[in-house]
């Protein structure tokens, strides 16, 4: 994470320059998803000390608009995620032989709203943007890859956790136009969750590092 903020600070130094480089007024509109490597903070049982619990990759997608300001641009995105872990259970006999083993999910559905402000890197095609953002619960449940599982997807542990994460975002990308109207972007961002989501005694609180590949079209600019 230190790593990470150290790289927006230089991106943002490095833009500095190209300001007024960019065309005031104009709004892209997008669809974005990517893997994300998803991990939890807060306590024994999402620290890997209990069950073996570990960072795992999942999926954002969603969509993506941008209004470029005189020097800076405002970005947001309406996210669909899926945050979570896993553990490798395994069964021995006796002996200590294993006889049996599965994997085991979590699975925290989120529609998340992240508010960037962001800058361009001179004319090089990189950005940096930064700002806070907003998840709602929308379930939580476990599943399993055992075909005769009692955990499904269809169980619902909701009430167990706080329906609102809030938390901070960074990013570091690039973009490209490959037409008058449309941009291919990637950008690498990571969310770290500050709330505590959990209803219970031991602290819960997300985070996550996502790839986010984009097409965008120009709504006005061109």
């Amino acid at each position: 994470m230190k790593n990470f903020i150290c790289s927006l600070v230089v991106g943002l130094a490095l833009a500095i320059p190209s300001f007024a480089q960019q065309t005031p007024g104009s709004l892209q509109v997008g669809l974005v998803a990517g893997p994300s490597l998803s991990y939890f903070r807060g306590n024994q049982y999402v620290h890997g000390t209990y069950m073996g619990w570990e960072n795992d990759i999942r999926s954002t997608f969603g969509l993506s608009a941008r209004y470029q300001r005189q020097g800076f641009y405002l970005k947001t995105n309406l996210f669909y995620e899926d945050k979570g872990v896993k553990t490798d259970i395994y069964y021995t006999d006796s002996n200590g032989n294993i006889f049996d083993d599965y994997t085991a999910k979590t699975h925290f559905r989120f529609i998340t709203l992240p508010v960037l402000v962001g800058v361009h890197i001179k004319e090089s095609g990189f950005f940096v943007n930064a700002g806070p953002y907003a998840g709602f619960l929308l379930k939580q449940n476990y599943s399993d890859n055992t075909p005769d599982s009692p955990i499904r997807d269809n169980s619902d542990n909701s009430r167990d956790y706080k329906r609102l994460d809030l938390g901070i975002s960074g990013g570091i990308g690039y973009s490209k136009p490959i037409s008058s109207a449309l941009t291919l972007s990637a950008e690498a961002r990571h969310n770290l969750g500050l709330r505590n989501i959990s209803t219970g005694p031991n602290s819960r609180r997300t985070g996550s590092t996502s790839l986010l590949l984009g097409l965008h079209y120009s709504l006005t600019g061109n």
